[in-house]
């Protein structure tokens, strides 16, 4: 082995959000990829074609190979473009000279393609250029998001373990880990922000009557993480002045989160086909662990039936009848026998996750702005 034994990177396959942490070991014509805790090898790229670029940045570095188009490997440490280089792969960088000015023209002529496209392209574009954003940046803006709100979450260990076990259930026991929170907040809603964080109110926790109906809606936000809604919609909002950062892979203009554009992420509309899409997802996950699916329409349905003004959040979920209708299907699927959504003590720590939590009266932005 070599100086690169135990550099620790992430896998990203391109086919999902899932992000898995790897070390990398340089071999003698193969750059090996192992889990980063239990060893076991996954894969071996071959050094021959093996594209490795720098990010703007300076230190991220960006692994990819023609063999597996999808996948990318990212490393934030410092040493691997010089062994890289030592074994005679070619390291890419920011452009220069000529290579700038090319670039800069493509980038103006991209952008007149994208204005003369129209507003229908940009879904399609943005969720394109979403697939290549590390998820290591993503993260840094949900983390960013997440100091704005510390200090208002609902500090019960055994809420949190009973959160993480309804994941589990929905998920399955090899469940990649995901950050789920309770805010402490009295409005039914449920926030999906960048870098997978899944975000449930008090309120929601109150307005649930079982664990059915907190599965639909867990299952309905764990799709839109997979399927990457957000930073779609980030990106879409911002392509036509960030194309140039876009372009050239520099996606630092869009990671800077401040209470405003963390309101606007948090109130974000998704489009149609997305929600049709986190259903049929969320339906497909619920079916293949037996959890009924009854529990989701009847929660949406019984909520829009007690409030003469629909939430925002509430309009684009599945609340409609014929919505409804789609998500029961031709029969109801029954949840497994002997193996209940949670146990009664979980679903009871779940409930009571913001009893010792002081009641707090306050709006998403009064949270957000500090007021």
């Amino acid at each position: 082995m070599n100086n690169l034994e135990g550099h620790l990177a992430q896998l990203m396959d391109g086919k999902s959000a899932d992000v898995t942490a790897v070390r990398i070991i340089l071999g003698p014509t193969e750059l090996v990829i192992v889990e980063a805790v239990a060893g076991e090898r996954l894969d071996g790229w071959p050094l021959k074609d093996l594209r490795v670029e720098v990010l703007p940045d300076g230190r991220a570095v960006e692994v990819r190979h023609p063999g597996w188009p999808d996948a990318m490997l990212m490393s934030m440490g410092d040493g691997l473009t010089e062994a890289l280089r030592g074994a005679g792969v070619r390291v890419h960088g920011l452009p220069r000279g000529g290579h700038l000015r090319n670039l800069l023209i493509a980038n103006a002529l991209g952008v007149i393609v994208l204005v003369a496209g129209g507003y229908l392209a940009l879904p399609y574009i943005a969720g394109a250029l979403a697939k290549h954003v590390p998820m290591t940046l993503e993260k840094s803006m949900g983390d960013q998001i997440d100091l704005l709100l510390d200090g208002s979450y609902c500090e019960s260990a055994s809420g949190q373990q009973a959160l993480l076990a309804l994941q589990r259930r929905i998920e399955g026991p090899a469940a990649p880990p995901r950050e789920l929170r309770i805010l402490n907040m009295a409005v039914p809603n449920a926030f999906t922000f960048p870098g997978g964080r899944i975000v449930m109110t008090k309120g929601l926790m109150s307005e649930a009557e079982s664990a059915d109906e907190l599965a639909g809606i867990l299952a309905h936000e764990i799709q839109h993480v997979k399927q990457r809604h957000i930073m779609t919609h980030v990106i879409r909002g911002t392509i036509l002045s960030a194309a140039w950062a876009a372009t050239a892979g520099d996606f630092t203009g869009i990671m800077v989160i401040d209470p405003t554009t963390a309101f606007q992420i948090a109130n974000l509309r998704f489009s149609r086909a997305d929600e049709e899409s986190a259903d049929r997802g969320a339906v497909a996950m619920l079916d293949a662990v037996t959890i009924s699916r009854d529990g989701m329409v009847k929660f949406f349905d019984r909520l829009k039936e007690k409030s003469d003004v629909v939430p925002q959040w509430l309009s684009t979920h599945p609340s409609s009848a014929r919505r409804a209708r789609e998500l029961a299907g031709p029969g109801p699927v029954t949840t497994g026998k002997g193996e209940p959504v949670l146990s009664p003590a979980h679903w009871n720590d779940l409930k009571k996750a913001c009893d010792s939590t002081p009641d707090d009266n306050r709006s998403l932005r009064q949270i957000l702005f500090g007021r």
